[in-house]
């Protein structure tokens, strides 16, 4: 009797531990999101370090999730799970020459915010982006 009492509680440990699993990786919204990656480039060169933010453009009808990911040597992805649905999006980059003098922050900045607007695939993609010249401080 102890054998089957035990047997029992540990197939419904393992039965709930399988139901909480799939509940916490699962998206309760059931959108599919993309991955973003690609290079940032501000003068011909690759942007040290900053950040890239996927903003959906909701005066064109986008009412996904937003994006974010950090640039590091020219280069961002998104995390997977986290990325973008695809359609109109406002995206703003900031960027950093990444020259702290304590080694604690990102540096100076090199071009005041940057914001485009581009409609994204719905699929993974690159995107590239070059900060024109004339933004910089």
């Amino acid at each position: 009797m102890r054998y089957s009492h035990a047997k029992t509680s540990a197939l419904g440990a393992l039965l709930l531990s399988c139901l909480l699993a799939v509940g916490c990786f699962s998206d309760p919204s059931g959108l599919r999101t993309y991955q973003c990656s690609g290079i940032v480039t501000f003068n011909g060169e690759p942007v040290e370090l900053g950040y890239i933010n996927f903003e959906p453009n909701t005066t064109a009808g986008n009412s996904g999730p937003g994006a974010s990911a950090r640039i590091t040597q020219g280069r961002y992805k998104t995390e997977e799970g986290k990325g973008v649905v695809g359609g109109p999006y406002r995206v703003v980059i900031v960027g950093y020459d990444g020259k702290s003098p304590d080694g604690l922050g990102d540096g100076s900045p090199l071009f005041p915010e940057f914001v485009i607007e581009r409609d994204l695939p719905r699929d993974d993609s690159d995107q590239d982006f070059e900060i024109p010249r004339g933004d910089r401080k």
